[in-house]
């Protein structure tokens, strides 16, 4: 065979090592370096991206060397055909896609169960009226759950979006909010009713209270009455 001849089969091969080796694998590093910047704990990179690289250059060179000194086509296109069929597997079926495809339902699963245990925590906090008590803290309610402190102040800053903080005087808030309203508590004075729903003195209190609805109690009363 002619030099000019292998000048395509030369082509195919390269264009068949890039299809399955190459752009699969810049594929991979790519999914990887997401997945470790949005949740570093749930995703690990695969050694065998960098592996997979050099091979398919490796590869590529030994195919061409066979290409330059075979004489006859029929040897070329069985290594073709192995060459994809080997390739194709490597990338699909290799032990690192596999253990990216469980890494991918362990975060799925994981973000359910958070969702879960913050949706507890939550009714704990508000059907039981904790954040009506000063007491209240990551502390007690990790005691309660027998989970640790960071765990429950994660789920709420995640699926609050806010401080644990933040959120319990928020709940402190609208329930104030409910008592400057009601004639029943016409004779609690501004501080009484923000000791009555958790707040430890009247300056906390002024200061949620505006955080929240932009207004002081005693301004949010005037103009609701």
């Amino acid at each position: 065979m002619k030099k000019y001849v292998f000048i395509p089969l030369a082509i195919l091969t390269i264009s068949t090592t890039i299809y399955n080796y190459i752009f699969p694998s810049f594929r991979i590093l790519h999914n990887q370096n997401t997945k470790s910047n949005s949740s570093k704990s749930n995703s690990k990179p695969t050694s065998k991206t960098p592996i997979t690289l050099i091979l398919s250059l490796a590869i590529a060179c030994i195919v061409i060397g066979i290409l330059t000194t075979i004489n006859e086509p029929i040897y070329i296109f069985p290594v073709l055909i192995i060459l994809s069929i080997a390739t194709h597997w490597f990338i699909h079926y290799s032990p690192s896609r596999k253990y990216s495809q469980k890494s991918e339902k362990n975060i799925i699963t994981s973000k359910k169960a958070g969702e879960t245990t913050f949706t507890k925590i939550r009714e704990y906090i508000i059907t039981e009226e904790k954040y009506l008590s000063p007491d209240i803290n990551l502390n007690s309610i990790a005691v309660f759950f027998n989970m640790s402190k960071g765990y429950i102040s994660q789920l709420i800053n995640v699926h609050a979006k806010k401080s644990f903080n933040d959120y319990i005087n928020e709940l402190r808030v609208e329930a104030s909010q409910k008592m400057l309203l009601d004639q029943q508590y016409d004779n609690y004075t501004i501080e009484s009713i923000g000791l009555e729903c958790g707040f430890t003195s009247k300056s906390n209190f002024y200061t949620a209270f505006k955080k929240v609805v932009g207004q002081t109690p005693n301004q949010y009363k005037k103009l609701k009455k």
